[in-house]
């Protein structure tokens, strides 16, 4: 797959795992989420992905498992995370994130509390700078 169309799970009710891994795709459309779905997975990794755009995710509250590694990603909305604080695996590993916004990691709740099945970054050519404070702190 390359391209998804608009609307395309608009009428899926009771889907709780969408897997469109190793495909092609390099853009997602901005309502692919909405509608009565009732995503717990979501595994869009292995595809040529570059943004990650706002408003994507918020949709999908319940949303537990996020993989989005070995993508392009190079930029990240920032309130793209925001509401997902049922999320307890982020995989962003092997992307091509140098930086991300301020607010990013915050919005994603306590990773002490929260995050139980894991975070991965790993593989990404980070620039480490003050712009990553936010990452430490979290």
């Amino acid at each position: 797959l390359q391209m998804l169309p608009p609307g395309l799970l608009a009428n899926f009710t009771s889907l709780h795992i969408l897997d469109l891994s190793n495909n092609q795709l390099k853009t997602l459309p901005p309502d692919l989420l909405r509608g009565p779905l009732q995503l717990e997975r979501l595994h869009l990794e292995g595809n040529r992905l570059q943004v990650l755009g706002e408003g994507l995710l918020s949709p999908q509250p319940d949303l537990r498992y996020l993989f989005l590694n070995d993508n392009r990603l190079a930029t990240v909305a920032a309130g793209v995370f925001q509401g997902l604080r049922q999320l307890d695996m982020l995989d962003l590993s092997n992307n091509l994130l140098t930086g991300v916004p301020k607010g990013l990691w915050t919005s994603l709740g306590q990773p002490t509390r929260d995050m139980k099945e894991g975070f991965d970054i790993s593989g990404n050519p980070w620039i480490c700078d003050e712009k990553l404070d936010d990452l430490y702190e979290w």
